[in-house]
């Protein structure tokens, strides 16, 4: 485990402890604990297969109340092809790791607006006037 990866695991941790932010930070702490401690260990084979099942599932449950980390979700679904790709042509993975660190930073960063409705003494109908991508 690197350590940006213990980093978006302590703070969608503290973003568990909000009200407005907890369902989405505990499924993608859950999501987590699960690619680390089941998928991970699986051969190369199997990992990038598990990999994008994972996220996809990831994406579907968030689908309807995060609609930027469920993107996020399925836009991690072509990047482990990618990976694959590139592990079956023997490159090195810093591609892959690179590209799915920033989209779990964007992510966590999609989640922090959420977080913030309850936390800073902000207007309680700040995102009343902004409408999401699927017109909810």
């Amino acid at each position: 485990m690197f350590s940006y990866q213990v980093g978006i695991m302590i703070a969608l941790c503290l973003l568990c402890m909000n009200k407005v932010s907890f369902w989405g930070a505990f499924i993608l702490l859950i999501s987590y604990c699960f690619y680390y401690l089941l998928v991970v260990p699986l051969p190369d084979d199997y990992y990038y297969s598990c990999s994008a099942l994972t996220v996809f599932l990831v994406g579907l449950v968030l689908q309807k109340y995060y609609v930027v980390a469920a993107i996020c979700s399925y836009v991690l679904v072509p990047v482990n092809a990618v990976g694959f790709l590139l592990y079956d042509n023997n490159y090195e993975p810093t591609l892959y790791d690179n590209v799915c660190l920033v989209i779990l930073i964007i992510q966590l960063i999609s989640l922090l607006p959420k977080g913030l409705l309850n936390g800073l003494g902000r207007n309680k109908y700040f995102m009343v006037n902004h409408p999401f991508f699927n017109g909810y």
